[in-house]
């Protein structure tokens, strides 16, 4: 399925009285503008890593993005410029969300249309200033822990851990005769497609795109006689690319 693009700029609060104040900021120095104050609009950013920024100092700007590790996604070219093309990171909202990118046109034209791995700074607001772009790896397989209603990109695939729906493992203080499973719901995301759905662990791996994920690893492990909160699970997903 294909859904819109993101819509990045998300306005989080109303607006009041006709303008909603995020804060006021005293501008000192010398000349004319000594002692004025500046009303930033209230509006919201959304980043790369689910979070939101807001708009400050005296021009009103984007606070910058927090730099994460590299990120892979479609690199593409708009009337704007550069941007990579990855997966939401808002769960369930499905889309492309598109990353403002400042890149050298010679660095990016030969990859322009190519799934790849991007690492910078950002500078304002979302724009990622590039400091090493290369071709995404096509090869092996990624891992990644997951607690419940937390969002990772892993491999191509981003995966939200919403909830564990059942637990039925054998306790690791009783005898059984099979080693039964849990079963998660969750939500899988890459630039194009999203679905949320229940997986449990012991099945083969779930083809997703290009992809195929499975659950490898359950923590911690069950004992009689006592549930497992929710918040104390971590699974280890794997994605890779699904065989051609």
């Amino acid at each position: 399925m294909r859904a819109p693009a993101v819509v990045f700029m998300l306005a989080v609060i109303l607006v009041l009285a006709g303008a909603a104040i995020v804060g006021l900021n005293d501008i000192t120095g010398q000349g004319p503008g000594k002692g004025r104050t500046v009303a930033c609009t209230d509006e919201a950013l959304l980043c790369p890593d689910g979070k939101a920024v807001g708009r400050e100092g005296a021009e009103c700007r984007f606070s910058a993005c927090s730099d994460e590790g590299p990120i892979d996604g479609m690199l593409v070219k708009n009337a704007a410029g550069y941007r990579l093309s990855t997966a939401s990171p808002v769960p369930g909202m499905g889309g492309a969300y598109e990353l403002p990118l400042a890149i050298a046109s010679s660095t990016a034209e030969p990859l322009l249309g190519q799934q790849v791995t991007v690492s910078g700074t950002f500078t304002e607001g979302n724009t990622l200033s590039v400091a090493s772009i290369t071709p995404a790896a096509k090869e092996g397989a990624q891992e990644g822990i997951l607690a419940v209603g937390q969002t990772k990109r892993i491999g191509g695939v981003t995966i939200t851990l919403n909830s564990v729906v059942q637990d039925s493992r054998c306790p690791v203080d009783v005898e059984c005769i099979e080693a039964g499973a849990i079963t998660t719901n969750v939500t899988f995301a890459t630039a194009t497609d999203t679905e949320t759905f229940n997986m449990p662990s012991d099945e083969v791996p779930r083809p997703f795109g290009a992809f195929q994920v499975s659950i490898v690893k359950i923590a911690p492990e069950r004992v009689s006689r006592s549930e497992t909160p929710q918040d104390a699970f971590r699974i280890t997903f794997r994605v890779e690319p699904r065989a051609s």
